[in-house]
């Protein structure tokens, strides 16, 4: 069981906020794929189902703490995005000089 932090009792509120916002995201996320046809978000419906599972996973096999379980995703997600930044910038050139450095 998690430790209690002060102010804990508000966080119903909170997260009441969070979960009705996130629920208002993926019926639009739903409806610009389903009715306007906007299929390259399917890439979006599939980020949001992988990192909902991390979620889940890591609150089951981990650790329940919110704090911990916000805090791993935050870092998969992070580590995962930089390696996609990473990836998209492939477009430079394997040498490139900025000023009178030059890179490799």
């Amino acid at each position: 069981m998690p430790p209690h932090r002060a102010g804990a009792a508000a966080g119903g509120d909170t997260s009441a906020f969070f979960a009705a916002t996130l629920v208002l995201w993926a019926v639009w996320v739903g409806f610009e794929i389903g009715v306007r046809g906007r299929r390259e978000l399917a890439a979006v419906a599939a980020g949001f189902a992988f990192f909902q599972a991390a979620n889940t996973a890591v609150r089951a096999a981990v650790s329940r703490d919110p704090l911990f379980v916000n805090t791993a995703v935050s870092l998969l997600h992070s580590s995962l995005t930089s390696v996609s930044g990473t990836d998209s910038l492939s477009f430079l050139p394997k040498t490139f000089t900025f000023g009178s450095l030059a890179f490799c």
